[in-house]
């Protein structure tokens, strides 16, 4: 039988306050003469309140409830009363010295070490160190940074602080925010080989099918700033002339001069995909494995458009492997028949969405009447048609797989949009006759519109009027809710081909994870080496959180929750310290009696899925 410990609370009367002081105790049942009684035994005096940090408090006497029940034989008996006792008399001989020191988070140390080791990432940075004559330890501040990250992610600046007052970092000693900045750089001129390696170990942990897939997707990240790099560039250059011009009555511009001037312009205003068209950007492109994992990126100026970025990365890409089949899976804003042919040339396969109304191939599949409708295994309501079509019919020169896909509870959606609108045009459109005008302002701006335009034409019989368009709209209820697909591997099936495009949101939530919990934004560097620096450091921990959650089968708020109130608690007892450190593997990692190793760091124990995650991570690791 376990003993229960608990947070005892004091009111007293201290000169016209009341203060609340707390304590460690247990009561037990004892005889008197008035028969049975309840009596309080305390074990250690923590004092005001007001000046304790709860959760440590609530730690402590955990700890010291586990101490009881594995010294008094586990659960198999209670201690009686009188062992309480002496137990209680033992505890506060040393709590008249005792010191709690600090508290510090450690439990996703623990959790980031495991993925560190078995993605090799310390050793790389290591290797990176080699003959350099650094005044740090260049390997530790990057993992420093990773796992400001997971747990509060903060700018370069404020993570030097939190490394030193609430992150358990114990090698931290003498770090400064210099150093931060200094191996950002190093992170950044190393990256490449970095990127390498972590793919290498990443690609042997997954199955050949796994491989398979390349999914490429981009997002965009934007700035607090007014101004674009050529905006600033041009006011250096009105600086250097003011400078240059020996004219005295000259003056200089308004706004101060810039600090940073990136060559080539790196901050632009582009397609932004967060609704902020308004403010410079850069566009970050993700290469992933359908197991979620990013093998590659790359940052680009904020004006680069998709087909531009996957041109670059198709270019960066090695060759597949011997019978080892490479598919390459984007959306249709990045693919147009230029990267088709690259690809192909390239010796991979694709796999690719077009517009509805720009793919010849896939309304002739979906106006044949012979093809039949096929329904999803396990969502009824996609159905598909497709089709084989020969090197010849295609416009690559290649044999390709087309697959119309319609999504029947979308459809209904939008052909009540379409009956809407069309409802809709015909009153507009009387109006033609109605005025004098040949083109009132409401048929113009029908006629004009992106979706309503689509549905009316020049009249052939009355000129410079407007008639609906009945071959659009019945173009537009076939088309209602079809996506269309084409690829070159020509043994997958319409389901196959539609679940590994399904598979890029993979890619957007990599991109929704990054820019959420691990706050991509705001980002508070300037030059394009450190914002590049940002992004990395970023990927990074996302890679590692990524083998954490497929490790552990537990999502990152999960694993959060379960690990952030493991502390690493220092106390000192006024004795020598005996501790030789502290071992972060998890197969090693044991509870400390409390009151019984003096100077010594004391973990709270695992609680039961706590240690379930710790043993999944543990099969993992390497046994060397």
């Amino acid at each position: 039988m376990s003993v229960c410990i608990y947070l005892r609370r004091d009111r007293k009367l201290v000169g016209k306050n009341r203060v609340t002081y707390v304590s460690i105790a247990h009561t037990i049942t004892e005889d008197s003469s008035r028969g049975k009684r309840s009596k309080p035994i305390i074990f250690a005096n923590l004092g005001n309140e007001e000046r304790i940090d709860e959760k440590m408090a609530k730690q402590l006497s955990r700890s010291l409830e586990k101490y009881i029940s594995e010294r008094f034989g586990g659960n198999k008996r209670k201690p009686t009363g009188r062992e309480v006792k002496e137990l209680a008399a033992e505890v506060r001989k040393q709590e008249r010295t005792l010191k709690i020191l600090s508290s510090r988070d450690l439990g996703m140390r623990l959790l980031l070490e495991a993925a560190w080791k078995v993605l090799g990432i310390g050793d790389a940075l290591a290797q990176f160190a080699v003959g350099r004559r650094f005044e740090f330890d260049f390997e530790r501040i990057v993992f420093a940074m990773v796992l400001n990250r997971l747990y509060d992610p903060l700018s370069k600046h404020a993570c030097n602080e939190w490394v030193k007052d609430t992150g358990f970092l114990p090698e931290a000693k003498g770090w400064g925010v210099h150093q931060f900045y200094r191996a950002l750089d190093v992170l950044h001129e190393h990256w490449d080989e970095l990127e390498q390696h972590i793919e290498t170990r990443i690609l042997a942990s997954l199955t050949p099918e796994e491989q398979k897939l390349r999914l490429v997707d981009t997002t965009s990240m934007y700035f607090e700033a007014r101004s674009n790099d050529e905006e600033l560039a041009r006011l250096a250059e009105r600086w250097d002339a003011w400078e240059d011009d020996p004219d005295e009555r000259a003056k200089p511009p308004r706004r101060s001069r810039p600090s940073t001037v990136n060559e080539p312009a790196f901050r632009m205003q582009g397609h932004n995909k967060d609704g902020r068209s308004g403010q410079p950007q850069v566009v970050i492109a993700s290469e992933c494995v359908s197991a979620g994992y990013v093998l590659r990126h790359r940052t680009f100026a904020g004006n680069t458009s998709d087909q531009a970025i996957a041109k670059v990365l198709v270019e960066s890409l090695p060759a597949p492997p011997a019978g080892q089949p490479r598919v390459w899976v984007s959306d249709a804003g990045m693919m147009n028949k230029g990267l088709m042919r690259i690809l192909d040339a390239a010796g991979f396969h694709r796999l690719s969405a077009e517009g509805p109304r720009k793919s010849k191939l896939g309304l002739a599949v979906l106006q044949d009447v012979k093809g039949r409708v096929t329904s999803h295994t396990t969502k009824p309501h996609i159905g598909f048609k497709s089709a084989a079509f020969t090197a010849p019919m295609t416009d690559t020169g290649r044999e390709e797989f087309i697959i119309a896909s319609r999504n029947e509870k979308e459809r209904e959606r939008r052909i009540d949009k379409l009956n809407k609108q069309v409802k809709e045009v015909p009153a507009q459109l009387a109006r033609q006759r109605e005025q004098a005008k040949k083109h009132p302002r409401a048929v113009c701006k029908v006629a004009s519109h992106m979706s309503l335009g689509r549905l009316v034409k020049p009249s052939e019989k009355l000129e410079e009027t407007f008639v609906l368009d009945q071959d659009t709209i019945r173009r537009e209820e076939l088309l209602a809710s079809v996506i269309f697909y084409r690829t070159t591997l020509m043994d997958w099936g319409a389901e196959s081909a539609w679940d590994a495009y399904s598979l890029l949101q993979e890619v957007e939530a990599n991109h929704r994870f990054m820019k959420d919990p691990l706050r991509l934004r705001s980002c508070y560097h300037w030059s394009t080496a450190r914002i590049e620096a940002h992004v990395m450091l970023t990927i990074l921990a996302a890679t590692c959180l990524r083998y954490l959650e497929r490790t552990t089968g537990r999502k990152y708020p999960e694993l959060l929750a379960l690990f952030k109130g493991l502390k690493a608690i220092e106390i000192d007892d006024g004795q020598k310290s005996t501790g030789s450190g502290l071992n972060f593997c998890l197969t090693k990692l044991k509870y400390s009696k409390p009151f019984n190793c003096p100077s010594r760091l004391r973990l709270g124990s695992f609680g039961s899925n706590q240690k379930n995650c710790a043993q999944k991570i543990e099969t993992r690791m390497p046994t060397s």
